[in-house]
């Protein structure tokens, strides 16, 4: 079935409405049967525009200079989001079989944003001129890359070797109930096929790592790096690898060398960032994250590290504002409530209160609140100060009345005040 007489579902992606009613226009020429979902650069993957069963994404790439993190989330309407925090997205979500069915179409693209695409293996891009009378012949060629891209895709990669690398990537994903004999016949074939390069040796790694043989993914690993030393995915996989193991100095050594080759990569600034963060590298993490999130404001995981960073600074007011952005930070409140702990067995008990009621401020009202009040109260009882300790007892259980401890500690304290 030809790409333009299928039901191709598709998925675009951007805000220019200009831009994007005649990039509608061109599609329908092109697939006049298709599925043509639009929407703006916030939504991917939400429920009204979907990843799932996509036949390609088109995305209208457009230049984001990085910008203050603190800026971006206090603006009052939703801004525009990177294109590499949604190509990131898509990474994530789907992996190489959608990364392969991404389609560029760019007004202007810097280096290292030619960069960022071609460790992605997006190698559909078409450049849009800035004459908007030109945009109409320039998104009808685009579509005509579009529909090609999509018939490689259905023939697998359209040579023998290309489609044996995909027909493994696909054996990979269920490898653990797949049986050896299948195996055994996948990996011989991408031998045949490949040849003993740095593509063959990096997906063997994925294969040992799928067989929980980390020894023998850090060997396919090296081998490949061997083959050609600039071969982003081994270095990356090789970069993961010793942070799963515990490794960070090793791990952040690689990350940030592939910084150097990539700095517009949020995902890869965040993990030099979670290293940072691992060895108690409070400044440099921070620096990291912030830069992580004035390149994609909309990463949660990015957010909520930072807010940790900034409340272990003591940086109060920022932790606020990043918190204030985030939907579920239970993992902030765990992080809080385990410090102050540590400062009460500590003996620091004015730090331990001090601590929590600036918790109290950072917090939205309807977070653990009877906890900190009843972890403020138990500071004062260990402290000696028993009447503090009752006065705060009573405010947990004013919002849980059914909160065990706080009923415990008040029975304590007021035994001891008598």
């Amino acid at each position: 079935m030809k790409p333009s007489e299928s039901h191709a579902n598709l998925l675009l992606v951007g805000d220019d409405l200009g831009l994007m009613q005649i990039m509608m226009e061109a599609l329908w020429k092109s697939f006049p049967n298709a599925n043509i979902r639009r929407c703006g650069t916030l939504r991917v993957g939400s429920p009204d525009a979907p990843l799932q069963d996509v036949s390609a994404v088109i995305l209208v790439w457009e230049n984001n200079p990085m910008q203050d993190w603190k800026t971006l989330l206090e603006q009052t309407s939703p801004s525009h989001r990177s294109s590499e925090g949604i190509i990131c997205d898509i990474a994530t979500q789907h992996g190489d079989p959608l990364l392969r069915r991404t389609a560029i179409l760019a007004k202007s693209l810097s280096r290292e944003e030619v960069t960022f695409l071609g460790e992605f293996g997006i190698g559909c891009v078409h450049p849009i001129t800035g004459r908007k009378t030109e945009w109409d012949q320039d998104c009808s060629k685009f579509t005509q890359k579009v529909a090609k891209l999509i018939a490689i895709e259905n023939d697998d990669g359209g040579n023998p070797a290309e489609r044996s690398a995909r027909r493994f990537e696909k054996v990979l994903k269920q490898w653990s109930s797949t049986g050896d004999e299948q195996k055994m016949t996948v990996s011989d074939e991408l031998l045949k096929q490949l040849g003993d390069t740095a593509r063959y040796c990096e997906l063997m790694a994925r294969k040992a790592q799928m067989d929980n043989d980390l020894n023998a993914a850090e060997q396919w690993l090296r081998r490949a790096i061997d083959k050609n030393p600039n071969y982003l995915r081994a270095l990356q996989g090789l970069a993961d690898l010793h942070m799963e193991r515990g490794q960070l100095r090793e791990a952040l050594s690689l990350y940030e060398k592939l910084r150097l080759n990539n700095p517009r990569h949020p995902m890869r600034l965040a993990r030099i960032a979670e290293c940072h963060l691992a060895l108690g590298e409070l400044e440099h993490a921070d620096k990291a994250f912030s830069r992580a999130l004035s390149l994609d404001e909309h990463s949660m995981q990015a957010r909520e590290d930072l807010a940790r960073i900034k409340l272990a600074l003591g940086d109060y007011e920022a932790a606020k504002i990043l918190l204030e952005h985030c939907g579920d930070i239970t993992r902030v409140a765990s992080y809080l409530n385990a410090y102050g702990i540590q400062l009460v067995r500590a003996g620091k008990y004015a730090e331990s209160i001090e601590h929590y009621k600036k918790a109290q401020m950072v917090l939205p009202t309807n977070t653990n609140r009877h906890q900190i009040l009843f972890n403020i109260g138990l500071a004062y009882a260990k402290w000696g100060k028993f009447g503090e300790a009752r006065q705060y007892a009573q405010l947990a259980l004013a919002r849980e009345p059914n909160y065990a401890k706080a009923a415990q500690l008040l029975r304590t304290v007021e035994d001891r005040l008598q």
